[in-house]
């Protein structure tokens, strides 16, 4: 959490957590989601609306969740972050496994943010050597990646479901203690709705704090 990583916040310094996520937000605002779909994927994928899923049709979705493509709002918040000339950054697309993550469209990310102001530096080391520091919580930069998360609410969001899952998948995030201990309280809910409900409350957090910038469902 320096000026030379402005998305990275200090968890419980309220100006340095604002700041990160004016940042985050912004560069999610540089991404365009039809142009993305269509050129890289032939028109075969949906607009990813929020983490974890949730649509604007679903009863859970929360209308703050929605960041549109808006290259001037962005261009404000980062004036409002004090990064208006823009800043360099290492950005991860690992190029060995295209099962999860079609790099291709890592690049076309990459040159949007370009196209925004910022500088990133594209790093394509293989993913088993990346992997430890995923493990290690020391990687220190933003990386291009693909998960299940978009079917979870529709399929797997009732009960004995939980997002995110325990013990599947380790996405270099450390939650909160108030959102961690939210795991224990969706386990034990039977009542489907109301677990929906405490879902969506997880995946506010995430979508509130930008930690994901989730782009396109390929479907």
């Amino acid at each position: 959490h320096d000026d030379e990583h402005p998305w990275i916040g200090e968890w419980g310094n309220d100006e340095s957590m604002e700041r990160a996520r004016k940042v985050r937000t912004a560069m999610t605002m540089m991404l365009d989601h039809e142009r993305l779909g269509e050129k890289i994927f032939g028109g075969l994928a949906e607009r990813g609306w929020s983490t974890y899923g949730w649509t604007p049709e679903m009863p859970q979705y929360r209308e703050e969740w929605t960041i549109d493509y808006d290259p001037d709002m962005a261009k404000q918040l980062l004036q409002e972050a004090g990064f208006g000339d823009g800043f360099k950054f290492g950005y991860w697309i690992p190029p060995d496994v295209a099962v999860v993550i079609d790099p291709e469209f890592g690049e076309a990310v990459a040159q949007m943010w370009v196209d925004g102001g910022l500088q990133p530096q594209i790093e394509k080391t293989a993913y088993s050597a990346r992997r430890p520091t995923l493990v290690a919580r020391t990687m220190d930069i933003p990386w291009a990646f693909t998960t299940d998360g978009n079917a979870m609410p529709k399929d797997t969001n009732a009960i004995g479901s939980h997002v995110p899952r325990a013990g599947s998948w380790g996405s270099g995030i450390e939650m909160p203690d108030e959102i961690g201990k939210l795991w224990q309280v969706i386990e034990d809910e039977r009542e489907p709705d109301k677990k929906k409900e405490l879902n969506a409350d997880v995946a506010d957090f995430f979508n509130k704090w930008r930690l994901y910038s989730p782009v396109l469902n390929v479907v």
